[in-house]
């Protein structure tokens, strides 16, 4: 019994000598913080009418990610920045803080009803055609 609780303290000494290198492997990176991954979400508006200024927002993390784009369109959204950058006229960009929160919107109008996309894009401002986040959300434009 007696050398059974000492090989038993033996490997409790094992797995916590063990667990130690595994942290002190670790624990520069956990000192300097994770980064974290890049989140995206759209938010259409919700009583679009004809005529009247609507907002269409964009929130996140943008993680590695510096530049955020915020599109309202009758047509389906382009599958990257880069795309959407050719199909629609006059568009720009906000810049984001790389590894920070955001809430933006970005105002629009619409002259006629019907059915719309809201598009928004998460990329690197050097790599619009590169990896990058994208989300969609339709809505519809009503009468006055």
């Amino acid at each position: 019994m007696d050398t059974h609780g000492r090989a038993a303290r033996r490997g409790l000494a094992v797995g916590v000598g063990g667990a130690t290198l595994l942290l002190a492997s670790l624990g520069p990176g956990l000192a300097e913080g994770a980064k974290k991954h890049a989140t995206l979400s759209v938010h259409p508006p919700t009583n679009a009418k004809v005529g009247a200024p609507y907002n269409i927002g964009a929130s996140g993390y943008s993680g590695k990610f510096n530049r955020l784009l915020i599109v309202g369109s009758k047509v389906k959204c382009p599958k990257n920045a880069q795309e959407a950058y050719q199909t629609f006229f006059g568009i720009h960009t906000q810049t984001v803080k790389k590894q920070h929160n955001f809430n933006r919107t970005e105002p629009y109008s619409a002259s006629t009803p019907g059915k719309r996309n809201a598009c928004v894009y998460l990329f690197d401002k050097d790599h619009p055609g590169g990896k990058q986040k994208h989300k969609s959300k339709s809505y519809t434009v009503s009468k006055k």
